[in-house]
């Protein structure tokens, strides 16, 4: 609740900074951006809005310290310009120009803003009867933090698989409807994948410069049992002891386990591509066996049912 209060606050000091066309004294700024209102004590006040513009200051925003036009002699006020908001104009190659206008026409990413953006770029409006678009990107709130963490080389933390995660961040793709995050994971000292719909928190980011980045980063490692949109089941597959060793390679070592006093083992597989799932258990032959749930239990044995029955 503190950290959406603290969000809040910071809108509203920039938005009235904005929105000033004369630089605005401290006193005058307390009284009318909200959520100032309730600090009594002058030097409480004081410290959090130091904060306040230091974090805007962070953020990209330049908040400016100027005479106040008219004030009494020495006063100072806060403004921000529209001017140095403003980016600096974006020179496109031909080639560049024409990826744009593709991007236009064949993908949209869940809203107008995206596209918006890519006019801005020099883009042209969509032509009436041009083929239909032919990708449809999801849009998920942890992108644009995301890809701050990649621009600035900032740790991202955040909740997985009922785990804090401290990760480098090395890529971001979308593949098969569904977008990941690649990069080293400090706790387990490997690489590792991340499906953004999995995460179970904000992400929170670390100082900028905070890692160094892969000179050639590896690929996603996606496990082709989680691609997709289906439902998310766990499987419990028994592997015999002699193939338990591949089988903790195939499946990642985020599997868990349990190993028995025979050297078997049964895996806990988390899945929403029942046949992915199917085609991985069967290259295992009969040397692994679904034992639960149900449904993916008998979908291999339909599988095997039918290919009997055609051979």
């Amino acid at each position: 609740m503190a950290g959406q209060e603290k969000l809040e606050r910071l809108m509203n000091l920039y938005g009235s900074l904005m929105a000033t066309s004369v630089p605005i004294p401290i006193g005058e700024l307390r009284q009318q951006v909200s959520g100032y209102e309730h600090y009594e004590n002058d030097a409480s006040f004081r410290r959090t809005f130091e904060r306040d513009k230091d974090d805007l200051r962070d953020m990209g925003v330049d908040v400016r310290v100027e005479p106040v036009p008219f004030g009494e002699p020495g006063q100072e006020g806060y403004i921000v310009h529209h001017r140095d908001q403003l980016l600096p104009p974006i020179a496109l190659d031909p080639d560049e120009h024409e990826a744009v206008q593709l991007a236009i026409e064949t993908v949209r990413m869940g809203g107008r803003a995206e596209e918006d953006g890519l006019r801005a770029l020099g883009g042209r409006v969509r032509p009436v009867g041009a083929e239909p678009v032919a990708a449809e990107l999801p849009p998920s709130p942890l992108l644009a933090p995301l890809f701050t963490a990649l621009t600035d080389r900032r740790v991202a933390r955040f909740l997985y698989g009922g785990m804090e995660r401290v990760v480098h961040p090395w890529r971001v793709e979308c593949r098969g409807g569904q977008w990941y995050l690649g990069g080293h994971d400090e706790l387990r000292s490997a690489h590792r994948t991340f499906r953004l719909d999995r995460i179970q928190s904000e992400i929170v980011l670390g100082e900028s410069g905070g890692f160094e980045p892969a000179v050639d980063p590896p690929r996603l490692q996606l496990d082709p049992w989680l691609i997709g949109g289906g439902e998310r089941r766990m499987a419990r597959v028994s592997f015999d002891a002699a193939h338990v060793t591949r089988a903790r390679s195939a499946f990642g070592a985020d599997t868990d386990w349990e190993i028995a006093a025979d050297g078997s083992g049964v895996a806990s597989v988390p899945v929403t591509n029942t046949e992915a799932f199917r085609s991985a258990i069967l290259e295992f032959l009969d040397h692994a066996v679904v034992l639960g749930p149900e449904d993916l239990r008998q979908a291999v044995l339909d599988f095997l049912d039918g290919s009997v029955g055609e051979s």
